[in-house]
């Protein structure tokens, strides 16, 4: 989850310098913002800023990487 979140992170701020700032509740409205859609904050993108505080099942955790990278894709 932590590499993860590196990764996205790093995009990120490739894509906007300014989301290099942003955190919590407004992290995950950012990323929902760069596609038009709600995985994030509400979805299973929510792992991103809830992991570091509750357990993560393996399926949120596949579900966290596959919305990652079709979030990744549509950056392109």
């Amino acid at each position: 989850m932590a590499e993860l979140s590196v990764l996205m992170r790093r995009v990120a701020v490739q894509l906007d310098s300014e989301a290099a700032g942003v955190t919590g509740e407004a992290w995950l409205q950012w990323l929902d913002s760069r596609w038009q859609q709600q995985d994030f904050t509400a979805g299973a993108g929510r792992a991103l800023v809830e992991s570091p505080y509750r357990a993560v099942s393996a399926a949120d955790a596949l579900a966290l990487s596959c919305v990652c990278r079709d979030w990744l894709e549509a950056q392109r």
